[in-house]
């Protein structure tokens, strides 16, 4: 037999046979797949991303052999791995698939991706795809990613190692993925850095990608952002402490602008993603002479559950009464609220201030009764000679 299916983004052409209709359908067909990436972007934006761009016009090959359905046989399925309950099969184990798909260029989350291909084999219910090392950024990306079909939901798993090296920030990431990785870049309107990405562990189930399972590491080489609502709220906070600790007002007005900028020194970001929730653990940023270290989450609702901690530095504590009574003090500042409307509990800047307030008059007190003491002392013994 012979067929032809097209429509204006996509031509099928296929041949071979389809034996056994009435009962298990069975094909054994090759054909070749024609297609105009920047046809099907609009259909596929609402999907996956709706700044979406892709090219290409391309003719691929592609080989179907074995049953098209599976009878009922819940011994070839593969347990869940949270129930222990076996699902049913998507496909047949027998079915066997070759074929692959190129394009020109993609960008997708904010992320550009040079010209490149990848071939995909199902074999036993289970469709693997060649490694891949596509040009992303100034840097690489290397990607084995793997479509589980002998589980309902199907699940897809990326291959664990260095998935990401020396790629470039840039805005747009902070606009979309990015932010929820680290907080801080979110709506930066400039960037500037390198990062690479380390994955232990990467599995999306297909009905419900937001709730898959991620491990891994992000390594900073640097990186500077502009302002974006998180890191202003940041930049207030760290004036804030200064000006407390040198004796300023804590009422005195503060200003910022997007032109304010903040640095990410070298590091290595550990990051989870569970249950609809990015965490993240010791991000490290630095506005002028202040550094701040978060911990907590970001969710893909962009709701914000964060802890920043800043350690007060000697430099800032001008005198005497002030070192005495907030040396060596780390402020911790609970954040919520949302990504871009992030809202910083600012009781524990104003219980550092009641607690500086109560060790100045300790350590003056304290000092009233040194020199009280000290000079009864010296009309008992006399002065020392």
């Amino acid at each position: 037999m012979k067929s032809i299916a097209a429509t204006p983004a996509v031509q099928v052409r296929c041949q071979g046979r389809l034996t056994s209709l009435h009962e298990t359908p069975t094909a054994d067909l090759t054909g070749a797949l024609e297609y105009d990436l920047a046809q099907l972007a609009p259909r596929l934006r609402p999907l996956i991303d709706e700044n979406l761009e892709l090219k290409g016009r391309e003719i691929t090959k592609f080989r179907i052999q074995g049953p098209l359905t599976i009878a009922a046989d819940p011994r070839q399925a593969t347990p869940n791995r949270t129930t222990n309950q076996t699902p049913s099969l998507l496909v047949s184990p027998k079915l066997e698939f070759d074929g692959g798909l190129q394009w020109e260029f993609v960008r997708v989350l904010g992320v550009g991706i040079g010209a490149g291909a990848f071939d995909v084999q199902l074999r036993e219910g289970v469709a693997r795809v060649r490694p891949m090392e596509l040009a992303v950024a100034g840097g690489t990306l290397r990607v084995t990613p793997m479509l589980d079909l002998r589980q309902t939901p199907a699940v897809v798993r990326l291959a664990p190692g260095q998935v990401a090296e020396k790629i470039a920030i840039e805005p747009a990431m902070c606009r979309t993925w990015l932010k929820y990785v680290a907080p801080l870049l979110a709506d930066a309107t400039e960037a500037e850095g390198v990062f690479s990405l380390q994955l232990e562990q990467a599995e999306f189930p297909c009905d419900d990608p937001q709730n898959g399972v991620v491990l891994g590491k992000l390594l900073v080489e640097s990186a500077r952002v502009s302002a974006g609502p998180l890191a202003r709220q940041y930049i207030v906070l760290a004036q804030q402490l200064k000006g407390l600790s040198e004796g300023r007002p804590l009422r005195q007005p503060i200003s910022t602008s997007q032109r304010d900028w903040i640095d990410l020194p070298k590091q290595e970001i550990s990051l989870e993603i569970r249950q609809g929730r990015v965490y993240h653990q010791g991000v490290k940023i630095q506005i002028g002479d202040v550094q701040i270290t978060t911990r907590g989450s970001v969710g893909f609702d962009q709701t914000v559950q964060l802890l920043a901690e800043i350690p007060l530095q000697d430099a800032w504590l001008k005198t005497d009464i002030a070192r005495r009574a907030l040396q060596g003090q780390v402020v911790r500042i609970p954040v919520g609220g949302s990504v871009l409307a992030p809202r910083l509990d600012g009781r524990a800047i104003n219980n550092l201030a009641s607690q500086a307030i109560g060790n100045a008059a300790n350590n003056v007190l304290q000092d009233q009764i040194n020199r009280g003491l000290d000079q009864g002392l010296k009309r008992l013994f006399g002065t020392p000679k």
